[in-house]
């Protein structure tokens, strides 16, 4: 009996080690998360102010581009839109003559 509860007693005492170690482990990676979380907000800043610029950067480069081809597809469609008014009356009547 003496020799169980020696047996136990050692289990126990290993166990309780190792609830140690990890309760160091666990203090070890609160620090760090809480080091990490101070660095990642500056860092994030930084990356955000980089993603900004670069994409107005890219915005800019071609806007003249962008422009000259909204203006040029606008003036396309209010030709052919112009034209197509025109000769509404015209394509009536001839779509009805064509169809008696």
């Amino acid at each position: 009996m003496q020799k169980d509860l020696k047996t136990q007693t050692n289990q126990l005492d290993l166990i309780l080690n190792e609830i140690d170690e990890k309760k160091k482990l666990a203090e070890r990676y609160t620090t760090l998360a809480e080091i990490n979380k101070e660095n990642f907000s500056a860092l994030k800043g930084e990356m955000e102010d980089a993603f900004r610029k670069e994409l107005e950067e890219q915005s800019s480069k071609g806007k003249g581009f962008r422009r000259a081809a909204s203006i040029s597809i606008w003036l396309f469609t209010l030709i052919i839109g112009a034209a197509l008014g025109a000769y509404f009356k015209d394509m009536v009547t001839w779509f009805k003559l064509a169809m008696l």
